[in-house]
């Protein structure tokens, strides 16, 4: 996603927090689709120093040993250690990114006294 794109949502005001999926498909070739995740990895770095809620989704549960041979798994773990150093959640499901992004809003509601403008419990 670039990085002017993540900048007009924010400017927007219409979001509270941003959730980037990082896929595990690969139709590129693998020099391009490395370029390409790399891109997009260190414009959400940049975007995370903003501040604003972020974390990310990298699927890696359920692989066989075959599976984490192949050159795509590598490039995800690269991709996923670059994250969580940059301190962005990185979660393995999009199931257990929400139950936290829930919890985080839990924790805001209690902590500040009043609802979070898009995630306020009656849109539950």
């Amino acid at each position: 996603m670039p990085q002017e794109w993540l900048g007009l949502m924010e400017e927007s005001g219409a979001f509270d927090f941003f959730v980037f999926n990082l896929t595990e498909d690969d139709p590129l070739p693998e020099d391009i689709w490395r370029f390409w995740m790399e891109e997009q990895v260190n414009d959400l770095l940049r975007f995370r120093r903003r501040g604003k809620p972020l974390l990310a989704v990298v699927p890696y549960a359920g692989l066989d040993a075959k599976e984490m041979r192949k050159w795509r798994w590598g490039a995800i773990g690269e991709m996923r250690k670059k994250m969580v150093e940059g301190r962005i959640p990185v979660f393995p499901s999009t199931e257990r990114a929400a139950r936290a992004l829930r919890r985080f809003v839990d924790y805001w509601e209690r902590r500040s006294g009043r609802a979070s403008p898009s995630c306020s419990s009656s849109n539950r």
